[in-house]
């Protein structure tokens, strides 16, 4: 027993903007700015076609996510956002994040040890050790609980990899 559904063909420009956008079309940040809206009935619209951060990219999320406020709901669209900077991560979460929430471990990783400049990689996608100096002590407790049973799928061969890096918003 086979279902087929027909979905019909949309004659009409979609009204979130110039998607899909390629991105051998994008030649300004004015291109990938953040575009956001109040839909009917009450509900936020945020798009945006690239992770950047930059700080005018950033301060625009803000500003549209305070805008959001007093809205019943929010659909975030990224569609055709091949990724980028994790900065608008580190932006957005704290949003859906209670206010006194404890900080959150949002990725885990270890890189092979002798790699080149891999230790600036990871700090630029806000991977740092434990120990770091980046973290509060709300941030290394949290962390610390979370070491001591943290499983991975897969174990890196001692001696082969670094300590395992956290990337934490708080």
């Amino acid at each position: 027993s086979t279902k087929r559904i027909e979905l019909p063909l949309v004659q009409e420009r979609p009204i979130y903007g110039f998607w899909p956008r390629p991105e051998t079309e994008i030649k300004s940040l004015e291109d990938v700015r953040v575009e956001s809206c109040i839909l009917q009935p009450n509900i936020g619209y945020l798009r945006f076609v690239m992770m950047l951060g930059e700080h005018e990219f950033l301060d625009d999320l803000v500003e549209a996510m305070c805008s959001f406020a007093q809205t019943d709901g929010l659909i975030i669209d990224i569609r055709t956002n091949g990724g980028g900077r994790r900065a608008p991560l580190r932006v957005l979460l704290p949003f859906f994040m209670a206010e006194n929430q404890s900080p959150r471990i949002v990725n885990v990783a270890t890189y092979r040890l002798g790699m080149k400049d891999i230790e600036a990689d990871f700090e630029a996608r806000y991977l740092y050790p434990a120990s770091s100096p980046h973290f509060s002590r709300a941030e290394r407790d949290v962390i610390s609980r979370f070491a001591g049973s943290f499983q991975p799928e897969w174990m890196p061969p001692k001696g082969q990899f670094s300590r395992w890096h956290y990337f934490v918003i708080s």
